[in-house]
């Protein structure tokens, strides 16, 4: 069935007091980890649930929530993305109506940030960590229904294919069925895929669960 895929890579990330990522999905819609080794980041999120209530456009698709705003005096159109750390209410009022959760990650913390979540991440002070996006079995049916809704977006229907070696049966998936979700996912978690790579000890684990 061929070996399984980790789509998502451990990334490195460096920076000093003040720099920052703006609103953004990961890849894939996946969940990640980041652990901070040494400094402090501030956090920023928005969950897939809530942006999908109240934000539109293209932004699962892209990973960002923009829009086309037109100059009032020229008439000229240009592409304004939300920055989460710096927002523009009268841009993106709907801002109001979702829960923005905000913490800082010190050093020697880890941080979790669910299938599908818009994040911004400011480095309050010189920083250094490591992520990871990785589809483990007890993150499976939240990040298939994820999935669904965002009309597969992002690429993650593939991703659901790569992880589980395409033992379960993606083309079933139907955004107007989220009972296919929960057929998938369940699916997934019994399969020989997810046996191999710690299905029971993820499982047994209380708190290593999206729901």
């Amino acid at each position: 069935a061929g070996s399984r895929r980790n789509l998502g890579q451990p990334t490195l990330f460096m920076g000093p007091t003040g720099s920052r990522s703006e609103l953004h999905m990961d890849m894939y819609l996946l969940p990640f980890w980041l652990s901070v080794y040494f400094g402090q980041k501030s956090f920023r999120v928005i969950l897939f649930e809530d942006s999908a209530a109240h934000f539109e456009g293209d932004f699962m698709r892209t990973g960002r929530h923009r829009k086309v705003v037109t100059d009032a005096a020229t008439g000229e159109e240009r592409v304004v993305s939300l920055e989460i750390w710096d927002p523009d209410v009268e841009i993106f009022p709907e801002l109001a109506n979702v829960r923005i959760y905000e913490g800082e990650v010190n050093a020697g913390d880890v941080i979790y940030v669910p299938s599908g979540a818009l994040h911004g991440i400011l480095n309050t002070e010189q920083s250094f960590g490591a992520t990871s996006n990785a589809l483990f079995a007890p993150l499976t049916s939240h990040y298939t229904e994820v999935c669904v809704k965002a009309n597969f977006a992002n690429g993650c229907k593939d991703a659901l294919d790569l992880t589980y070696r395409s033992e379960c049966e993606s083309e079933r998936l139907d955004p107007l069925d989220l009972g296919t979700a929960s057929d998938f996912a369940k699916c997934a978690i019994n399969s020989k895929t997810a046996e191999e790579f710690g299905r029971d000890a993820y499982t047994a684990n209380a708190g290593f669960h999206d729901k």
